[in-house]
């Protein structure tokens, strides 16, 4: 499975002092975005790194016979689960709800 392109969504959390379920960390080649106005943890970012060099163990769970790689990290005083989505716009509702609502301030800006 392939993870330099990817989204990855908190599926999970347990006193996590910075994420939260539904933050996104998105991978772009050798650049990983954390979610706006909070600060990367070193912690999860050495563990994405191990995800996207092949060197951490995959974890499936299925759900009617589609697989999602799954993950985790706690390296601190808290615990967030979080698992693979595949690269498309956005993930989750609330960020396709703010991308529909910038296309339409952008359309009536046009008019």
């Amino acid at each position: 499975m392939e993870f330099c392109d990817a989204i990855f969504i908190v599926t999970e959390e347990r006193q996590c002092p910075i994420y939260n379920v539904g933050d996104e960390f998105k991978v772009a080649r050798d650049i990983l975005t954390v979610p706006e106005i909070k600060p990367a943890c070193l912690i999860l970012v050495r563990q994405i790194l191990r995800i996207t060099t092949g060197q951490s163990v995959l974890q499936h769970s299925s759900v009617f016979g589609l697989q999602k790689a799954k993950f985790e990290c706690g390296g601190c005083s808290g615990l967030i689960r979080f698992e693979f989505k595949k690269e498309r716009e956005y993930a989750t509702t609330q960020m396709k709800l703010l991308a529909a609502a910038d296309k339409r301030k952008g359309h009536h800006e046009l008019e």
